[in-house]
């Protein structure tokens, strides 16, 4: 007997040896009669998705991304064990590959359970684990699947997941907060005595998160009742109302988005004075990588006097706190707030976005004294976690440096790589994806002027611009941070698809 064949028969003879102690009688029946119910349920990947849905609707910002990731892990499970893995082991497998082949079932189960057990509370996992493994020990029980194919399918499974772990990973614990410098104590008072807010109600829907049918102002006054606030109308100038209300205020506040942050940010600076960030916006990141997920927690780190002082980007005469950006990226703001009196905020960004992604074309710069063609640029203050195109999350505002993450053109099909260069980032092979920090950079479009986006708002640039840091420039209210991790020296080298490069050739 020629050895492959003695190679493809081992699965078989191992099947045999654990099948029958397996189909004996045993308590852990964790199903019982609903068993065959829940199994012809589950044949496909719908009712998992719409299970995520569900999870995504009852749950927090973390446990809706824990269920994005579980839905797309179970998908790409399903996808991957009917196109590749069944098809390959059916024709090279053994003779009884038809029950030996991974199960389709188990690999979108194991999927969804891997996926949703980062973010989760400790309860649903735990259950969606044991439901998991009832349905494995009952399809291997009534004949259904040999041993080695229901351990095909929780291979399959959890090879997703740990992908979809690494594109989507969990975000930090709620209630923790970035590290920041040090900042000189202020006074503060429980009814908010010094406290001047400015309320943006065009920001998000203009509602708190957690009062839906409650106005963000009314909300603010019941939780800090002595402090002056501030709604803004429909003919005021954001910056200069926020310029009057820090002039005589002790405590700047701002409820609203990054932009309406950002605006009052720049007032705080100007007249030295601290900023207490009330989420009230879309996406809030400043405000979610301060840890103040909801009004609430804004007005406990503010009574706890938990007060650090925070890097802040400069390009030109903008200031940044979360990213700057030019190339493709700006013109997807500029679509949208053509289209967001007709479609409202969401729907004109997704066609903003597909609008701008559609258009697109490289643009010739020179970056720090090199000429490349990029598609877009992204510029973060302070270094940025995620090791996508896209950075979003952050556990210190005090290091000094800025991210600068860029997505080169290419000679050939340099349209075509954007997206796998975009999902990949620096996993791709020559991918033109490039990362670095470093305290500056200086850039020149010497064809036409630059539009560039600051924390979601769009001007254009002369030029020639330089993006710089103020350190400690910013002294903001906070969550308490986590435990401090061990320091390490920065990287300032730029990294590539493979190999490090200078950032402009």
């Amino acid at each position: 007997m020629s050895s492959s064949r003695r190679l493809r028969r081992r699965p078989e003879r191992l099947d045999r040896y654990e099948y029958g102690p397996t189909r004996q009688p045993r308590p852990f029946a964790l199903l019982g009669r609903a068993a065959p119910h829940i199994i012809r349920t589950i044949r496909h990947v719908g009712p998992w998705a719409v299970s995520a849905g569900v999870i995504a609707v009852t749950g927090d910002r973390r446990v809706r991304r824990s269920a994005l990731r579980a839905a797309l892990a179970a998908t790409l499970a399903d996808a991957a064990t009917a196109l590749l893995v069944k098809p390959v082991v059916n024709r090279f497998g053994p003779s009884s590959s038809t029950h030996c082949s991974p199960s389709q079932r188990m690999a979108i189960a194991t999927g969804f359970a891997g996926g949703i057990m980062a973010d989760t509370p400790s309860p649903l996992p735990a259950a969606v684990g044991t439901l998991v493994g009832g349905i494995a020990v009952h399809r291997v029980r009534n004949s259904a699947l040999l041993p080695a194919g229901v351990a095909g399918g929780l291979l399959v499974g959890a090879g997703t997941a740990l992908l979809m772990r690494r594109l989507l990973p969990p975000l930090p614990g709620q209630g923790s907060g970035p590290h920041t410098s040090p900042a000189p104590a202020v006074d503060v008072h429980e009814d908010g005595i010094g406290v001047t807010a400015v309320v943006n109600p065009n920001a998000g829907a203009g509602t708190s998160p957690l009062h839906p049918g409650q106005d963000m102002a009314s909300r603010i006054r019941d939780l800090l009742p002595q402090a002056e606030v501030i709604p803004l109308g429909p003919e005021d100038d954001l910056p200069s109302v926020l310029d009057g209300a820090a002039a005589r205020c002790d405590v700047l506040a701002v409820a609203g988005g990054d932009g309406s942050v950002n605006a009052g940010a720049a007032a705080a600076m100007r007249y030295d004075r601290p900023l207490l960030v009330l989420p009230g916006g879309t996406l809030n990141n400043f405000a979610t990588t301060l840890g103040v997920t909801s009004l609430e927690s804004a007005v406990l780190a503010y009574r706890q006097g938990s007060l650090g002082a925070v890097d802040v980007g400069r390009v030109g005469d903008w200031i940044f706190l979360n990213t700057a950006s030019f190339g493709a990226y700006p013109k997807v703001f500029d679509h949208r707030e053509r289209l967001r009196p007709r479609l409202g905020k969401w729907p004109a960004f997704a066609v903003g976005a597909w609008s701008a992604l559609r258009e697109a074309d490289p643009i010739e710069i020179v970056l720090n004294g090199r000429r490349t063609r990029v598609w877009w640029a992204f510029v973060g203050n302070c270094r940025h976690r995620t090791r996508a195109l896209i950075p979003a999350r952050r556990e210190r505002l005090d290091d000094g440096l800025l991210d600068i993450r860029v997505l080169k053109a290419g000679r050939w099909f340099s349209r075509f790589r954007v997206v796998p260069d975009v999902l990949l980032a620096h996993w791709g092979l020559r991918s033109g994806y490039t990362v670095w920090r470093a305290p500056g950079c200086t850039v020149s479009s010497p064809d036409q002027p630059l539009r560039v986006a600051c924390d979601g708002e769009t001007f254009t640039a002369h030029s020639e611009i330089g993006f710089t840091k103020i350190p400690g420039g910013l002294r903001v209210f906070h969550a308490p941070a986590a435990e401090a991790t061990p320091a390490r020296s920065p990287r300032l080298q730029p990294r590539e698809g493979v190999g490090r490069k200078n950032p402009g050739r």
